[in-house]
């Protein structure tokens, strides 16, 4: 059974509505049956809104039902939609758009996405996998952080969750209207291309890491044991275009600097240890040296180039998202054999090598790639820089349970922005810092005395036009 738990990504204001993006993840079971999920979003404070369900169906049951429709169904019924359940992957993404009328405790408290029931139902049996629920989402209105050129009306907001430690460690309700975004330089809205991402959010690649998953992952591929990259192989070409199409647009542009190109070699499982290592190690210089070859002048520092090795993730990933006979045997045998020899061997002699050539044919085809993954920027707008840091600051603040610590990241937080306290775009952070303090503060006058200069510096914010500044004086003084 899968046990990631369903949680909410992202939540959007809009006009008259709230606009909520989750994830579900997909419990496994066997093709003659249908799931059922039931889930729902619930507040610290016990509201609750019902979703529609989402009915997820086997290929078998699928068979199954259109064969009795076919026999038994009376003249001019309609037959139902299926949803091949091997189609989707899992976690399963999905947005809803909810009303903010009759559901406003959307806008101030913490939520949460549960189950009210999982069911999978077969031929003769129904049953109920029980209902659970997610990590808490802490959420709300965005401070917003334009560029000079920019008047804050018209920037678009993007919500950063701030989630707790641990699932059931709820933020202080104080927190309410003051998440953020980060400034956005105009190049990257123009390319709007989700490769693309700020230093600060870079992260090490790990095998454990599924590129699969990630939709905005640029892939190449490669022949059979081969390291020259070809542009004519596989559609390769268009996605090479795109890569350098990046790297040449953030070379141009004034405003932001190209800091890292991150770039992972894959091969695909079958074959020797050895040779595969080697073989993912190469595809990956392969892709450096082809964006090398159009720009000398980026250094080696400008690269960060992982050895992927075989990628056993990737591959488990396909796997359990296909449907075909030996299918569970062979995530079996991935899960509980180390050794990768010893692993292929018994793969490759499942149902007397049937099972291994439909993998080949259909699997370990698109395994052999150099998994580009994304394009890391910095902007070169150094107040912006500092608002977004001490953004992180506060962040990582509210995920701590150690207070000192806490109390140091927003000592930080406050330094950096002081630095550039002549910036409006700085004065709805100088507010947030300064109300978050106040939740710590030894005695009640310095709590009040924190809280009121937290709002003269929202105030100055929203008098400069900043409708998130003038959002959060609303929220925090109801």
């Amino acid at each position: 059974m899968n046990t990631a738990a369903q949680k909410i990504l992202s939540v959007d204001y809009m006009s008259d509505s709230v606009r909520v993006i989750y994830e579900l993840p997909i419990d496994k079971v066997r093709s003659d049956y249908q799931l059922t999920y039931r889930p729902m979003l619930t507040s610290t404070h016990g509201d609750t809104l019902a979703l529609a369900p989402i009915v997820l169906h086997g290929s078998s049951y699928i068979r199954q039902a259109h064969r009795d429709f076919v026999l038994n169904a009376p003249k001019g019924a309609v037959e139902q939609t299926y949803n091949p359940i091997n189609k989707v992957r899992s976690p399963l993404r999905d947005t809803l758009r909810v009303p903010v009328e009759g559901h406003e405790w959307l806008l101030t408290d913490t939520i949460c996405m549960c189950y009210s029931t999982r069911e999978k139902e077969g031929c003769c049996k129904l049953t109920d996998l029980g209902g659970k629920c997610g990590p808490v989402f802490a959420y709300t209105q965005p401070v917003y952080i334009p560029a000079w050129n920019q008047t804050i009306d018209t920037v678009k907001d993007t919500l950063l969750p701030i989630e707790p430690a641990t699932p059931k460690r709820y933020l202080p309700r104080s927190i309410a209207g003051l998440a953020v975004q980060k400034q956005i330089p105009e190049v990257i809205r123009r390319i709007n291309s989700g490769a693309l991402r700020s230093l600060e959010d870079y992260r090490p690649y790990v095998s454990t890491e599924i590129l699969a998953k990630d939709s905005d992952a640029l892939l190449v591929y490669f022949e059979l044991d081969k390291i020259e990259l070809k542009e004519q192989f596989r559609g390769n070409r268009p996605v090479l275009d795109s890569i350098i199409y990046l790297v040449d647009q953030l070379l141009r542009d004034s405003t932001v600097e190209l800091k890292l190109v991150q770039i992972v070699g894959l091969a695909s499982v079958e074959g020797p240890l050895q040779r595969n290592q080697w073989l993912a190690e190469e595809r990956a210089k392969a892709l450096a040296q082809y964006i090398r070859d159009r720009y000398p002048e980026m250094t080696d520092s400008m690269f960060d180039l992982a050895n992927g090795g075989e990628g056993w993730s990737e591959f488990r990933y396909a796997v359990e998202q296909a449907d075909f006979e030996g299918r569970d045997a062979v995530l079996d045998i991935i899960d509980h054999v180390s050794d990768v020899n010893v692993r292929e061997q018994r793969i490759k002699a499942l149902n007397g090598g049937t099972t291994y050539k439909y993998m080949l044919d259909n699997i370990l085809l698109n395994q052999r790639n150099s998994g580009y993954i994304r394009i890391y920027y910095d902007v070169s707008d150094d107040e912006a820089r500092l608002i977004n840091m001490s953004i992180r600051l506060m962040q990582d603040a509210a995920q701590t349970d150690d207070e000192q610590h806490r109390q140091q990241l927003y000592d930080q937080a406050l330094d950096m922005l002081r630095l550039i306290e002549k910036d409006p775009r700085s004065w709805n952070a100088h507010g947030s810092v300064r109300w978050l303090q106040s939740d710590m503060a030894p005695t009640a006058e310095q709590k009040t005395a924190l809280r009121q200069e937290a709002m003269q510096w929202f105030q100055r914010a929203a008098d400069k036009g900043d409708k998130q500044a003038l959002r959060n004086i609303e929220v925090l003084t109801q």
